[in-house]
């Protein structure tokens, strides 16, 4: 019968027959004769993964031979690693490891460099491309299934220096036309640092030192031979003569982007990719009309604004003709204006991510969106695929359910990525333009261009189709199971099967919706925020420009820039940072919250708040400052100013007892002056730390530290990979450890660190 067995173990095939004559077997492996296994039973002993097979045995005498029906023996059990390869390759090229790994899928994978994970190094095949110096060492790989897990032992990649090298010829161009974008690139390899010098018609060009040339509208003068020279330590390359042509061109419209989403609030560019020979005019035209001043390839705003919406066109002319770009339409929808982010609740991403636009929050997950629209990832744990994407850009929105999230880029389209729960990644392939999006726990919705919605995951099963009432929306607002909708005429619509009491209907003129489980809350054009089935507050304030919710609590942002919570505190999330002003745009998770602000933010404030310094030792206090610039700097001591002390980083030294004090860093900008939290430099020491032998059956470990009452011990046994054996409380003529103590296995080094 066919079996599942465990790897490892011992399996018998047995075949029974009965015959009047002498029986002869031969077994067969997937139809192809097994040498020597002529035997009533087919032992594996022990079975090994290349065993699962389709197994069958011939039974003969001397007049006829019988088959047996087909036997599938399946091999289960934890990865096996056969061999992950050393490699050795030349400064320059791509280092590939590829691990042979046995055993049943689906698997799952987590490389390492040097003992720690790589980020975002997920796949079966690992992949360093320009390998150089820095990427020799020692790599691992974990392999994991349903049955267990594997880690590889260490293979060491060598990567050798290398004169530099052409390894595929320049971007052959051999004609352009006069006006359009012109690039040569040449694919070079070798040890870095490689140094470019970009050659014309034999001279070199001055400025023109990068391994990419570009022109952006190349000139009749530019025809003539190209030639790229590298060079590095070890040596130069020279490489092939490009020949350029360039050709006279009446004007011409060679790329376009029809369509463009913008966030108000924000500065915005459009750039078609034209040509055509010079003198070249150029006039852009709204709704058919002409923009004053607007005679530049690039039609770029300051600040966009809801005004700006409309269709734009391109007039060209030149000696040779003229031409008219397409309609391009421009969509804007409301953003926030950018500043530095502040965090609160749990778990509590970080606030190192500069400044921003948008911000995003999951369960255990965080994502901002950068001015220059790329997107930065946060995530509690080794959960790679909740990075994003290294190539994602041009994003103008983002949003976070449990364990995926989702990017909406400028010309309508969406990227997700994370973990595929009921479904959220199944992004319907027809969905058109969209111009907003928002995401519940484990399902996503969209607001398209026309007005309409759409949703997928676990919310759009069963009988949670959406109503044919939801059309006209302007903006939506997702939580578990529960969607929320903003009509034109300002209105609230709800669907889903968390759908809570009716929205009432006296709720009108509103301009803003956000969803909390089973109910939501409505920003009305009044400013007073009001809700259902939602955390309330007893007299609604009548100054809020804007509002997000968690689960079950409420962000307000007031017309002075402070900010009002209320609802649920069980993480923090309602215990707003004191002092915390200037806020331009509201976040929240779900039991999480954040806020952008123009103030200085102190993202990585000066800890611990003790620093115990040996005496004699330098010390090193630095606080990271996020927040629109200029931004000035000052170092306090026990409250008073240092003088001179005015950058981000802060150095003293030698410790020693005149260095005791509680220092503060205070950051100043247009907005606002903040201060770091105080941080203690405690000097101690010296360390004395040596074997005490007074007791010949057992050494001990005899340590002694001026000025600090703890250290923490730890041990090893390859003076490489530490592990903590807890802390110490040292007695002030010293303290002995027992290294004899089961507690200390097998370790045969130890070192005292302070906390």
């Amino acid at each position: 019968s066919p079996a599942t067995v465990s790897v490892g173990t011992s399996v018998q095939l047995a075949v029974g027959a009965t015959s009047t004559s002498p029986l002869r077997y031969q077994w067969m492996l997937a139809g192809v004769p097994l040498p020597g296994q002529t035997t009533p039973v087919l032992s594996f002993d022990p079975i090994r993964y290349q065993d699962s097979e389709t197994y069958a045995v011939i039974v003969s005498n001397n007049r006829a031979a019988v088959t047996s029906a087909p036997v599938r023996i399946t091999v289960v059990g934890p990865p096996q690693i056969i061999d992950l390869g050393a490699q050795s390759v030349l400064a320059g090229n791509d280092l590939v490891l590829q691990p042979t790994v046995l055993g049943p899928g689906p698997l799952r994978y987590t490389w390492y460099f040097r003992g720690r994970t790589i980020a975002g190094a997920t796949n079966a095949i690992l992949r360093i491309a320009n390998a150089q110096s820095i990427a020799a060492g020692a790599y691992e790989v974990q392999v994991a299934n349903n049955f267990g897990s594997q880690r590889s032992p260490s293979t060491v990649a060598s990567v050798n220096p290398s004169a530099p090298r052409i390894a595929a010829p320049a971007t052959n161009t051999p004609s352009v036309l006069e006006g359009a974008p012109f690039r040569l690139a040449v694919d070079v390899r070798g040890s870095e640092p490689l140094f470019y010098q970009w050659h014309f018609n034999g001279a070199p060009i001055a400025g023109e030192t990068n391994a990419l040339f570009t022109r952006p509208a190349v000139l009749a003068s530019d025809a003539g031979t190209y030639v790229l020279r590298v060079a590095n330590a070890l040596g130069s390359a020279d490489s092939s003569p490009i020949e350029l042509t360039v050709v006279p061109s009446p004007p011409v419209v060679l790329n376009l982007q029809p369509w463009r989403l913008a966030n108000t609030g924000n500065p915005f560019a459009w750039t078609p990719t034209i040509a055509g020979s010079a003198p070249l005019f150029r006039q852009w035209k709204k709704d058919g009309t002409d923009i004053p001043g607007a005679t530049n390839s690039t039609l770029a705003f300051a600040d966009i604004s809801t005004n700006d919406a409309g269709f734009y066109t391109l007039y060209l002319s030149n000696h040779l003709g003229e031409a008219v770009s397409g309609l391009m339409q421009l969509v804007v929808r409301p953003g926030n204006r950018p500043g530095a982010v502040v965090t609160w609740g749990q778990p509590r991403p970080p606030m190192d991510f500069g400044i921003i636009q948008d911000f995003a929050m999951g369960g255990n997950h965080a994502h901002a969106l950068l001015t220059n629209g790329t997107v930065r990832s946060w995530v509690n744990g080794p959960l790679n695929e909740l990075l994003a994407p290294p190539d994602l850009d041009d994003v103008v929105s983002l949003a976070a359910g449990t364990s995926y999230a989702m990017a909406l880029r400028s010309d309508g389209s969406l990227r997700m990525w994370g973990y595929p729960d009921g479904g959220v990644l199944n992004m319907p392939t027809n969905l058109g333009r969209i111009v907003a999006i928002s995401a519940g726990s484990h399902h996503a919705v969209v607001l398209l261009e026309n007005g309409l919605p759409a949703n997928w995951g676990t919310i759009s099963q069963g009988t949670t189709n959406i109503p044919a009432s939801v059309t006209n929306l302007i903006a939506i607002d997702a939580r578990s199971g529960y969607n929320i909708g903003l009509r034109r005429n300002g209105t609230v619509v709800g669907w889903g099967p968390n759908a809570p009491v009716p929205i009432p209907a006296a709720y009108t003129n509103v301009i803003q919706v956000e969803a909390v489980l089973r109910g939501g809350v409505a920003l009305r054009s009044d400013l007073r925020p009001v809700g259902w089935s939602a955390p309330v507050l007893a007299v609604p304030p009548s100054n809020i420009v804007s509002i997000a919710a968690g689960n079950s609590h409420v962000l307000a942002l007031r017309t002075d820039g402070t900010l009002l919570a209320w609802g649920s505190n069980n993480r923090g999330q309602t215990t707003v940072p004191p002092g915390l002003s200037n806020v331009t745009a509201l976040f929240a998770g779900p039991e999480t919250s954040a806020a952008l602000t123009r103030s200085p933010v102190v993202a990585s404030p000066v800890v611990p708040t003790s620093l115990p310094v040996q005496v004699g030792d330098p010390v090193r206090l630095v606080a990271s400052v996020q927040g629109f610039g200029p931004i000035a700097f000052q170092w306090f001591a026990n409250g008073q100013p240092i003088p001179g002390e005015t950058n981000a980083t802060l150095f003293l030294g030698p410790a020693g007892p005149e260095l005791d004090a509680a220092y503060t860093l205070r950051a100043s900008n247009a907005w606002q002056t903040v201060a770091s939290p105080a941080m203690r430099v405690a000097p101690f020491g010296p360390v004395e730390f040596r074997w005490n032998l007074t007791n010949a059956e057992t050494p001990l470990l005899w340590v002694r530290a001026p000025g600090i009452n703890a250290l923490h011990l730890q041990e090893s046994t390859n003076l490489v990979d530490w592990s903590s054996l807890g802390t110490w409380f040292l007695a002030p003529e010293g303290s002995n450890v027992d290294p004899s103590d089961p507690f200390f296995r097998d370790a045969r080094f130890f070192r005292w660190v302070a906390p």
